[in-house]
């Protein structure tokens, strides 16, 4: 397909879906709505810890440590329930032509299997810090929480990578 068609192809479906159209939680993929739970998690979890870990503590409560620990164990747990989910999904029909639903599912596949590895390289890395580092588990806190609140306006906004291909660029016309 040539640069141009395919950028028709591409102007003529923007042009057919609103763009204030977002498909909804049942409408998307599994590793759309692994990141949207994810980070609603990580926003969760950092409103009810950051005011316990602040730099004027001394030390992390036993109770904050242990409910980022279960976090920690349960997120590799739902990367594979969603790689079964995605699997799930592939094997199902779709309306979107095969390659690209393909491409989409391995790209995504990956993305879990790589998420779910590396979750646990850093709950193996972040067992042996002591609690008494208040000011590391802080800024880790803030940190995710700030992420996670990218990924949700990201999810939400489309990327900006996307965001330049959504409407069709006016050509010029010539001149007169």
């Amino acid at each position: 397909m040539s640069s141009d068609s395919a950028r028709n192809d591409r102007t003529a479906r923007c042009a057919a879906q609103p763009s204030g159209d977002r498909p909804s939680a049942a409408q998307q993929r599994p590793a759309q709505t692994l990141v949207t739970r994810e980070a609603w998690g990580a926003i969760a979890y950092g409103c009810l810890t950051l005011p316990f870990t602040t730099p004027a503590a001394t030390a992390v409560p036993e109770w904050v440590q242990l409910f980022g620990l279960a976090l920690l164990a349960a997120a590799p747990v739902l990367r594979l329930a969603c790689w079964r989910a995605m699997i799930a999904a592939g094997l199902r029909g779709s309306q979107r032509a095969m390659t690209t639903r393909l491409d989409e599912q391995c790209r995504d596949e990956q993305r879990v299997r790589r998420g779910a590895l590396l979750i646990i390289g850093v709950t193996v890395v972040l067992l042996p810090i002591p609690p008494t580092w208040v000011r590391f588990w802080f800024m880790l806190g803030i940190t995710t929480t700030a992420l996670a609140l990218v990924a949700l306006i990201t999810q939400q906004c489309g990327s900006p990578a996307r965001l330049r291909f959504r409407c069709p660029r006016r050509r010029r016309s010539p001149a007169r």
